[in-house]
């Protein structure tokens, strides 16, 4: 072998590494995490749209538009399911002093024009009817049939 035998080697070696490297990215880039909707859904008073797996979600309105304490299971699966705290009114007008539970599904995986990430494009929930209550039926939050459009014009 000649003295740029292994100097070949070397830049095929390096060349080699850079490629897997490349493929990494690519691989790790098409396996992050969804993110739920878009960042501008419920802008500019709204929160944890845009982001993956969010704690708190609100879509800028009256307290019944926000739910806090959120846990998921399943995030990255078909359907995500949340479990978290949030205020129902009163059949007479008001809030309940306590937090009802709430229930969500993150569902309809797709991608928001304005991110291109993977992205949960409709959220379904159900709150308790009351604190310690039975359970009302699922709608589509704040009315919304897609998560990448914005709440509020």
């Amino acid at each position: 072998m000649t003295a740029r035998g292994p100097k070949l080697l070397a830049l095929l070696a390096s060349m080699a590494l850079a490629l897997l490297t490349a493929g990494a990215g690519i691989a790790s880039g098409s396996t992050s995490e969804p993110i739920l909707g878009s960042p501008g859904f419920a802008a500019p008073y709204g929160a944890g749209f845009g982001t993956p797996h969010p704690k708190v979600l609100s879509n800028g309105g009256v307290p019944s538009g926000t739910m806090e304490g959120i846990s998921w299971k399943a995030w990255g699966d078909r359907v995500a399911y949340g479990r978290g705290l949030g205020h129902q009114y009163k059949p007479r007008g008001g809030y309940y002093r306590r937090p009802v539970e709430v229930r969500l599904r993150a569902e309809k995986l797709g991608s928001c024009p304005d991110t291109k990430l993977t992205a949960y494009t409709r959220l379904r929930v159900k709150f308790q009817k009351r604190p310690g209550g039975g359970w009302e039926d699922w709608f589509l939050w704040s009315g919304a049939r897609s998560l990448c459009e914005p709440l509020f014009r």
